[in-house]
C-alpha cells in the first residue's frame, strides 16, 4: 500500500482532500489503491453485501434465546410473529431504519480491508457516535488502530415532509378520530364479492372523486376492467389523511359518493375500531413489552454480526429492537392488527383478494387476518417499481423455505408488472412459482407509447421530480442550481413534488423554479430533460417516455433508483456530471415494454383474477 492511513470524512458538505475517503459522496478511486468513496465501495460489491445483510436479518429471527427462537418469542397470535412486523425484519432502509445505509457501508469497508490486506490506521471524522463505536469495534477485532475526530456542529437539515404510512401524524390521528365518530359495520357484513381489494385511500383522481367516481392511481384501468367484467368488488381502504382527504368525515363522505354511483362497495379499515380492539391491542402490546428483557439477555454483540463478518451492528439493532417493542409504533401496529382482524371476520366469505404489496407491517397483519377468517386466495400486487436497494422487497432465501407458526407470512403469489420487476424478484431468490405477471396499470400513460426523438426548441425545458425521502429534495435542488450556469443559456426549470410528499421550495432554492402540477404523462410532453431524485419511479417513467433522464445519486443513502442495475448511464452526484448528461445527444432508449407489461387488453390481470375463464 502507498500509505497506511485511512481518513474517512462523514461531515455534511465537507470537501474531502485527495487523500481522504468520503462516507457520503461518490468519488473515483485514487492511483494509490486506496478508496476515495465508501458509496462506490457499496455499489462495487452490491450483490454480496445485500445477501449478507438479508442473511443476518433472517439469522436473528431464527436465533434461539432459551428454548424458543426470537420470532417464536414474539408470537402475537398462534400463527403470526410480531417479528415480521418490525423494522428489523422488513428492513425499511428508506425510512425509519435509515441506519441500514451506514451499516451497509461498514460491511463494504470491511470487504475492502480484507481484499486489500490494509493493515494501517483508520480515522473517522464524524459526529455520529454510534457509527464511531461500530467502526472502533470492527478495527479492534481485525487489529487496526482507530481514532475518532468530532468536527464542529453541522448545519441542521430539517425534515419537511412526512414519509411513512404508519409514522405520519395523520396516520396517528385517523384511528382516534374514527373512534370518536363510530360507524356501524352492518354494510360490511352484507358485502358478498368476487374480489376484495385492500389499499390506501390516496392517489385518488381528484376530478373523478369530485364527480363521485372512483379512480385510483394504484389500480388505473383495472377498475374499468372489473366493471366491464361485472365483478362485485369490495374496496377496503386504509385511511391516510392528506390534503385531499383531510378528515375522517371527508373520507367517509368521499366513500359514500363512490358507493352511491356504482355497484362496488367501499369501506374504511378505521371504521372497525371499538373498545374491544383497543383493550386487546393494549394486552398484545403489554405482552410484547414483557418479552424484551428475555430477548436482551442474549449476546447481541454476536447476534449483530452478519455471517463471516467482524462488523457488529448491534449498537443500531438493540435500540431499534427496544423501540419496536415498547414505543407507540408497536401499539399502533397492534391496533392495526385488531382492525384488520375485525374487518376480515365481519366480511362474508371472500373468494379472492389482492392488496398493494410494499412489505409494510399492516400487510403481515392482513395476511394473518385474511387466512384466519377462512377467505380464499390472496395476492400481493407490486403496483410500482421494484428497486434493488429498497430492502423491504427482499428477504434471505432461507426465509422462503421456513415453516412453522413463526414463519414469514406470504401471499399465495406476488403479481409484478413486467420483466424488470420479475428480474428483481428472481435475483432476490423469491420462489418462481409464486410470481405472476400482470400489466402495469399504475402507469396508464405508458400504454401504446411509441419512440420519441428530441425536438429542437429555442428554450431547454427541464422537469425536476422530487423524492419522498427527508433531505433528498434539498440536496437535489442545490445541485440543479449549481448546474444552471453550465446548461443551455435559455433553460427553464420546473419542479414537481412527489405525490406522497408535497414539498415547497421556499428557502431551499435561491431561484424561482416553476411548480409543475398535473400527471406526469402531460408534463413529459412539454419538456426536453428530466432530473429526478434517487428513489422516485419517475426516472423510469421518463425513460420509457423517450426522454433523457438524470438521476441524483445521494451518497448519504443506498442507491434506491429503479434504474440501478439496468445498465443505464444516467446517474450524477455533482453539477458537472448533471450538465454532462444534459448536454449529451439523444442515444435512444429501450421501449417501455422492455420494463413493463403494457397490453391494454390486460391479459395478465384476466388470468390472475379468472376473468373470462369463469364468466362471460
Amino acid at each position: 500500500m502507498a500509505t497506511n492511513q485511512l481518513t474517512i470524512i462523514d461531515v455534511e458538505g465537507a470537501a474531502c482532500r485527495a487523500d481522504e475517503v468520503s462516507w457520503r459522496e461518490y468519488r473515483a478511486s485514487g492511483p494509490d489503491g486506496l478508496p476515495r468513496s465508501v458509496p462506490e465501495l457499496v455499489e462495487s460489491s452490491a450483490d454480496t453485501l445485500r445477501t449478507s445483510f438479508l442473511d443476518c436479518a433472517y439469522a436473528l429471527s431464527s436465533t434461539r434465546v432459551g428454548s424458543r427462537t426470537i420470532a417464536e418469542h414474539l408470537l402475537v397470535r398462534p400463527s403470526l410473529s410480531y417479528w415480521w412486523m418490525m423494522p428489523s425484519s422488513h428492513l425499511p432502509n428508506l425510512y425509519e431504519a435509515s441506519w441500514i445505509n451506514d451499516a451497509m457501508k461498514c460491511l463494504a469497508l470491511e470487504a475492502w480491508v480484507r481484499r486489500s490486506g490494509f493493515r494501517g490506521s483508520v480515522t473517522l471524522v464524524s459526529r455520529d457516535r454510534v457509527l464511531s463505536s461500530v467502526l472502533a469495534s470492527f478495527c479492534s477485532r481485525v487489529g487496526l488502530r482507530f481514532d475518532a475526530v468530532v468536527p464542529a456542529s453541522e448545519p441542521s437539515n430539517p425534515t419537511r415532509v412526512g414519509y411513512r404510512f404508519e409514522g405520519r401524524t395523520a396516520g396517528h390521528l385517523s384511528i382516534a378520530r374514527a373512534a370518536v365518530l363510530p360507524k356501524s359495520l352492518r354494510s360490511l357484513r352484507d358485502a358478498p364479492s368476487d374480489l376484495c381489494v385492500f389499499d390506501h385511500l390516496t392517489y385518488l383522481d381528484p376530478v373523478a372523486a369530485s364527480e363521485g367516481r372512483f379512480r385510483s392511481g394504484y389500480w388505473g384501468s383495472l377498475v374499468d376492467l372489473l366493471r366491464e367484467a361485472r365483478f362485485r368488488v369490495n374496496w377496503v381502504h386504509n385511511l391516510l389523511l392528506h390534503p385531499e382527504v383531510p378528515t375522517v368525515s371527508t373520507a367517509r363522505a368521499v366513500l359514500t359518493r363512490f358507493n352511491q354511483s356504482g355497484n362496488d362497495r367501499h369501506f374504511l379499515v378505521e371504521d372497525a375500531i371499538n373498545a374491544a380492539i383497543g383493550l386487546r391491542a393494549f394486552r398484545d402490546w403489554s405482552r410484547l413489552r414483557q418479552r424484551l428483557p428475555t430477548l436482551l439477555s442474549a449476546d447481541w454483540s454476536q447476534l449483530g454480526r452478519p455471517p463471516g463478518s467482524d462488523v457488529d451492528i448491534s449498537p443500531w439493532l438493540v435500540p431499534l429492537l427496544r423501540s419496536s417493542l415498547t414505543g407507540a409504533a408497536c401499539f399502533r401496529q397492534c391496533i392495526r392488527l385488531g382492525l384488520l382482524e375485525r374487518v376480515c371476520e365481519t366480511l362474508p366469505h371472500q373468494p379472492l383478494g389482492i392488496y398493494i404489496q410494499e412489505n409494510q407491517p399492516w400487510e403481515m397483519a392482513l395476511l394473518h387476518a385474511w387466512r384466519s377468517a377462512g377467505h380464499g386466495k390472496l395476492f400481493g400486487i407490486q403496483h410500482s417499481t421494484v428497486r434493488y436497494w429498497d430492502l423491504r422487497n427482499f428477504y434471505s432465501v432461507r426465509a422462503y423455505s421456513q415453516e412453522g407458526p413463526a414463519s414469514l407470512p406470504r401471499p399465495n403469489a406476488v403479481a409484478v408488472n413486467g420483466p424488470l420487476a420479475q428480474q428483481q424478484y428472481s435475483l432476490g431468490c423469491y420462489p418462481g412459482n409464486e410470481v405472476a405477471r400482470v400489466e402495469a396499470v399504475r402507469y396508464p400513460h405508458l400504454f401504446g407509447l411509441g419512440p420519441r426523438r428530441d425536438r429542437p426548441r429555442e428554450c431547454f425545458r427541464v422537469l425536476v421530480c422530487g423524492d419522498n425521502v427527508p433531505g433528498s429534495n434539498e440536496a437535489l435542488i442545490q445541485i440543479v442550481e449549481a448546474a444552471l450556469p453550465l446548461l443551455h443559456p435559455r433553460t427553464e426549470i420546473r419542479f414537481k413534488s412527489h405525490p406522497a410528499a408535497p414539498f415547497q421550495l421556499g428557502s431551499s432554492s435561491s431561484i424561482d423554479f416553476a411548480q409543475a402540477k398535473g400527471p406526469l404523462r402531460d408534463l413529459f410532453l412539454d419538456v426536453d430533460f428530466v432530473v429526478t431524485g434517487q428513489t422516485t419511479s419517475a426516472s423510469l417513467e421518463a425513460m420509457c417516455a423517450g426522454l433523457r433522464v438524470a438521476v441524483f445519486r445521494d451518497g448519504r443513502a443506498l442507491n434506491t433508483s429503479p434504474l440501478f442495475g439496468c445498465g443505464v448511464e444516467c446517474f450524477f452526484s455533482s453539477a458537472v456530471e448533471l450538465a454532462a448528461i444534459a448536454s449529451a445527444g439523444y442515444s435512444g432508449a429501450a421501449p417501455a415494454t422492455h420494463y413493463f407489461d403494457l397490453d391494454p387488453g390486460l391479459p395478465g390481470w384476466k388470468a390472475l383474477l379468472g376473468i373470462g375463464s369463469t364468466r362471460s
